[in-house]
């Protein structure tokens, strides 16, 4: 675990230094790794924060059940469902050496596998959490589909992180590289329509965005408090127009597969 590696024991732990040692595990390892174009997730301390705000988000959800957390990176998201009590399963299909060395320090159960094709019985799960995935599998129709499959009746796809086609970084694509792909509103819609699902809600947040250089992270964690309400106050007016990301309630409503 990785309290052991700090000479705790979990019950020595509140749940708060339990999440400082886990971001700073994360931290410590993606970059032992080599893992640049991911160790910001963890270094900004502001991008942690929606981290957390996802988390909080999750767990308000009115469900019992299984989450799987599909996409789920070197775990972050579920390590910290796991904390507040949450029955979860983290799945990536990542680079596989890396992410299974993180893996076994935590507390959650992993699994390596492929978003397109689930390693779970049919109507296994009660919610699917996406968290900045959907939109690197190559196919979105078919991991929606996939996820439709493995979800019950009635079950829960909230998705996380998913690009805003009128967002800065969208606005700005060709000054700073990005792989990622982008979504307008009318596309969601229907997508998730055809894929099975209902669109209960969705909104564009993260007007403030992170900036993945080591120097200016360092700035805008010095300001972090400021950013973090800051930021909270935007997403709340029509500036979350250029909002990063999309935030995405869907419950299924029919079998596609």
């Amino acid at each position: 675990m990785i309290h052991n590696e700090v000479g705790l024991t979990k019950k020595q732990l509140n749940k708060q230094e339990y999440l400082r040692n886990l971001r700073s595990f994360l931290l410590q390892k993606t970059y032992s790794y080599g893992y640049s174009e991911v160790n910001w997730h963890f270094r900004s301390l502001l991008n942690w924060h929606r981290y957390e705000q996802i988390v909080d988000d999750v767990s308000r959800q009115s469900f019992q059940g299984l989450i799987l957390d599909d996409g789920c990176g070197f775990g972050q998201i579920s390590e910290m469902l796991q904390l507040k009590g949450k029955r979860v399963i983290g799945l990536d299909i990542g680079g596989g050496i890396h992410e299974c060395k993180v893996w076994k320090h935590l507390l959650t159960p992993f699994i390596l596998g492929d978003g397109l094709e689930l390693p779970f019985a049919s109507e296994m799960f009660d919610v699917v959490v996406c968290c900045g995935a959907m939109e690197h599998t190559g196919n979105e129709r078919k991991f929606l589909e996939e996820s439709n499959r493995i979800l019950k009746n009635n079950g829960l796809f909230l998705c996380y992180y998913l690009p805003n086609k009128t967002g800065f970084e969208s606005l700005f694509r060709k000054i700073v590289y990005t792989d990622h792909i982008f979504y307008d509103g009318n596309h969601i819609k229907h997508l998730f329509k055809e894929c099975g699902y209902e669109v209960l809600a969705m909104s564009r947040e993260h007007v403030i965005p992170i900036l993945r250089i080591s120097s200016a992270q360092e700035v805008y964690n010095r300001l972090n408090k400021l950013l973090v309400l800051l930021d909270d106050v935007l997403n709340k007016t029509q500036l979350r127009f250029f909002g990063d990301n999309w935030r995405i309630y869907g419950r299924k409503i029919k079998n596609v597969c």
